[in-house]
Protein backbone atom coordinates (compact mmCIF):
# COMPACT_ATOMS: atom_id res chain seq x y z
CA UNK A 1 0.00 0.00 0.00
CA UNK A 2 1.17 3.51 -0.74
CA UNK A 3 1.90 5.70 2.27
CA UNK A 4 -1.05 7.93 3.19
CA UNK A 5 0.73 11.11 2.06
CA UNK A 6 0.96 9.69 -1.50
CA UNK A 7 -2.66 8.51 -1.76
CA UNK A 8 -5.17 10.64 -3.61
CA UNK A 9 -8.21 11.37 -1.39
CA UNK A 10 -11.53 10.04 -2.66
CA UNK A 11 -12.93 13.59 -2.99
CA UNK A 12 -10.12 14.61 -5.36
CA UNK A 13 -10.82 11.91 -7.97
CA UNK A 14 -13.68 13.85 -9.57
CA UNK A 15 -11.59 17.02 -9.83
CA UNK A 16 -8.64 15.19 -11.41
CA UNK A 17 -10.96 13.44 -13.88
CA UNK A 18 -12.68 16.73 -14.79
CA UNK A 19 -9.68 19.07 -14.97
CA UNK A 20 -6.66 16.81 -15.40
CA UNK A 21 -4.61 16.46 -18.54
CA UNK A 22 -4.90 13.04 -20.21
CA UNK A 23 -2.16 10.75 -21.46
CA UNK A 24 -2.45 7.21 -22.76
CA UNK A 25 -0.01 4.46 -23.62
CA UNK A 26 -0.71 0.96 -24.86
CA UNK A 27 -1.76 -0.50 -21.50
CA UNK A 28 -2.20 2.47 -19.14
CA UNK A 29 -4.00 5.78 -18.90
CA UNK A 30 -2.87 8.75 -16.84
CA UNK A 31 -4.73 11.84 -15.68
CA UNK A 32 -2.58 14.59 -14.15
CA UNK A 33 -3.54 17.77 -12.36
CA UNK A 34 -0.83 20.18 -11.18
CA UNK A 35 -0.99 21.30 -7.54
CA UNK A 36 0.11 24.46 -5.75
CA UNK A 37 2.53 22.68 -3.45
CA UNK A 38 5.66 21.71 -5.40
CA UNK A 39 6.55 18.59 -3.41
CA UNK A 40 3.11 17.02 -3.02
CA UNK A 41 2.55 13.90 -5.13
CA UNK A 42 -0.73 12.05 -4.81
CA UNK A 43 -1.67 8.94 -6.75
CA UNK A 44 -4.95 7.16 -7.37
CA UNK A 45 -5.23 3.72 -8.93
CA UNK A 46 -8.22 2.52 -10.93
CA UNK A 47 -8.65 -0.98 -12.29
CA UNK A 48 -12.28 -1.39 -13.30
CA UNK A 49 -14.38 -4.51 -13.64
CA UNK A 50 -14.22 -4.16 -17.42
CA UNK A 51 -10.55 -5.14 -17.20
CA UNK A 52 -11.44 -8.39 -15.43
CA UNK A 53 -14.42 -9.62 -13.49
CA UNK A 54 -12.10 -11.41 -11.07
CA UNK A 55 -11.00 -9.39 -8.02
CA UNK A 56 -7.82 -11.44 -7.81
CA UNK A 57 -6.74 -10.24 -11.26
CA UNK A 58 -7.69 -6.60 -10.56
CA UNK A 59 -5.76 -6.66 -7.28
CA UNK A 60 -2.69 -8.04 -9.03
CA UNK A 61 -2.82 -5.14 -11.49
CA UNK A 62 -3.02 -2.71 -8.55
CA UNK A 63 -0.08 -4.36 -6.78
CA UNK A 64 2.04 -4.05 -9.90
CA UNK A 65 1.03 -0.40 -10.38
CA UNK A 66 1.83 0.40 -6.74
CA UNK A 67 5.26 -1.17 -7.15
CA UNK A 68 5.88 0.96 -10.25
CA UNK A 69 4.80 4.12 -8.47
CA UNK A 70 6.98 3.50 -5.40
CA UNK A 71 10.02 2.84 -7.61
CA UNK A 72 9.25 5.97 -9.59
CA UNK A 73 8.85 8.14 -6.48
CA UNK A 74 12.17 6.93 -5.08
CA UNK A 75 14.10 7.55 -8.29
CA UNK A 76 12.80 10.84 -9.65
CA UNK A 77 12.52 14.51 -8.70
CA UNK A 78 8.98 15.49 -9.57
CA UNK A 79 6.85 18.64 -9.52
CA UNK A 80 3.71 18.65 -7.39
CA UNK A 81 0.72 16.88 -8.93
CA UNK A 82 -2.30 14.71 -8.39
CA UNK A 83 -2.49 11.73 -10.74
CA UNK A 84 -4.79 8.84 -11.48
CA UNK A 85 -3.37 5.77 -13.21
CA UNK A 86 -5.86 3.38 -14.74
CA UNK A 87 -5.56 0.28 -16.87
CA UNK A 88 -6.73 0.72 -20.46
CA UNK A 89 -9.80 -1.42 -21.08
CA UNK A 90 -9.25 -4.04 -23.75
CA UNK A 91 -5.47 -3.56 -23.78
CA UNK A 92 -4.97 -7.16 -22.71
CA UNK A 93 -7.69 -9.44 -24.13
CA UNK A 94 -8.09 -11.71 -21.11
CA UNK A 95 -7.35 -9.00 -18.55
CA UNK A 96 -4.42 -10.90 -17.08
CA UNK A 97 -1.57 -8.76 -15.77
CA UNK A 98 1.50 -8.22 -17.91
CA UNK A 99 5.04 -9.19 -17.08
CA UNK A 100 6.44 -6.48 -14.81
CA UNK A 101 9.15 -5.45 -17.31
CA UNK A 102 6.54 -4.75 -20.03
CA UNK A 103 4.37 -2.78 -17.63
CA UNK A 104 7.39 -0.80 -16.44
CA UNK A 105 8.38 0.09 -20.03
CA UNK A 106 4.82 1.17 -20.79
CA UNK A 107 4.64 3.31 -17.65
CA UNK A 108 7.98 4.90 -18.54
CA UNK A 109 6.59 5.94 -21.95
CA UNK A 110 3.54 7.39 -20.22
CA UNK A 111 5.64 9.40 -17.76
CA UNK A 112 7.85 10.67 -20.61
CA UNK A 113 4.72 11.88 -22.41
CA UNK A 114 3.67 13.69 -19.23
CA UNK A 115 7.08 15.41 -19.15
CA UNK A 116 8.29 13.80 -15.93
CA UNK A 117 11.19 11.98 -17.55
CA UNK A 118 13.57 13.15 -20.26
CA UNK A 119 12.88 11.70 -23.69
CA UNK A 120 15.30 9.07 -24.88
CA UNK A 121 17.73 10.29 -27.52
CA UNK A 122 19.67 7.60 -29.35
CA UNK A 123 23.42 7.94 -28.82
CA UNK A 124 25.60 9.21 -31.63
CA UNK A 125 27.61 6.51 -33.41
CA UNK A 126 31.08 6.10 -32.00
CA UNK A 127 34.07 6.30 -34.33
CA UNK A 128 36.77 3.72 -33.99
CA UNK A 129 40.05 5.00 -32.60
CA UNK A 130 42.28 6.16 -35.42
CA UNK A 131 39.42 6.26 -37.95
CA UNK A 132 39.20 9.61 -39.77
CA UNK A 133 35.90 11.49 -39.57
CA UNK A 134 35.17 11.42 -43.29
CA UNK A 135 36.51 8.08 -44.45
CA UNK A 136 36.13 7.51 -48.25
CA UNK A 137 33.71 4.82 -49.38
CA UNK A 138 35.35 1.60 -50.56
CA UNK A 139 34.07 -0.48 -53.51
CA UNK A 140 33.80 -4.24 -53.40
CA UNK A 141 37.14 -4.51 -55.24
CA UNK A 142 38.77 -2.44 -52.50
CA UNK A 143 39.21 0.74 -54.55
CA UNK A 144 38.17 4.07 -53.06
CA UNK A 145 35.32 5.76 -54.91
CA UNK A 146 34.95 9.48 -55.27
CA UNK A 147 31.18 9.45 -55.00
CA UNK A 148 29.95 9.46 -58.63
CA UNK A 149 30.43 6.72 -61.17
CA UNK A 150 32.65 7.56 -64.17
CA UNK A 151 33.86 10.86 -62.77
CA UNK A 152 37.20 12.12 -63.94
CA UNK A 153 39.87 13.00 -61.38
CA UNK A 154 40.28 16.72 -60.67
CA UNK A 155 42.34 18.57 -63.21
CA UNK A 156 41.98 15.84 -65.90
CA UNK A 157 39.43 17.60 -68.12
Amino acid sequence: MLPARYRLPREAFAKVYAEGKRYQSRYLRLRVLATDTPTQHQWGLVVGKKVSKKAVVRNRWKRQLRALITRFLQAENLPGFQAIVSVAIGAVPDGSPLPFADLQADARQLWQAAGWLPRFKPPKPIRKIGQPKNEPKVDLEGQASSGSAGALPRGAR
